[in-house]
């Protein structure tokens, strides 16, 4: 008998209070937005590509139609398990602000995108950003 390893990739249930309360914290910068990224071209694995974006930006009141934008989307790999995201997606999500431009990290444990997001995660985002109760659910559902 010949004994495999055998690995798996344990992550958090996404959490969009968790997110919100972790870029709140984070010594980067970070901009939520709800809308349709289209990326240039395939995010290769641990790589990159251009995306636009229309949609909506988080202001203190809510979300707000803002113009067209471009990100860069980045593939965060954790050992052979690489983030991925179709080429086009509706989704809320958190772009990280740097020196080069803004960035969406697109992980195999996903907590910057929510995909197709439904009103409550709307909504919780929302309130979030006007300083409401901004608790995290359950780790385990």
């Amino acid at each position: 008998m010949l004994a495999t390893e055998a690995s798996a990739l344990s992550c958090l249930r996404p959490d969009p209070a968790r997110s919100f309360n972790a870029a709140a914290h984070a010594t980067e910068v970070y901009h939520v937005y709800l809308g349709e990224l289209t990326l240039t071209e395939t995010l290769p694995n641990g790589g990159s590509t251009k995306a636009t974006f229309h949609g909506q930006g988080l202001l203190k009141h809510g979300f707000s139609p803002i113009s067209d934008r471009e990100f860069t989307l980045v593939s965060r790999c954790a050992a052979e398990w690489c983030g991925s995201i179709a080429p086009r997606t509706t989704a809320l999500f958190f772009a990280r602000v740097t020196d080069s431009g803004t960035v969406v990290d697109v992980a195999p444990c996903e907590n910057w995108i929510f995909v197709d997001p439904t009103v409550e995660t709307v909504k919780t985002i929302e309130s979030c950003m006007r300083g409401e109760p901004c608790e995290e659910g359950p780790l385990f559902r």
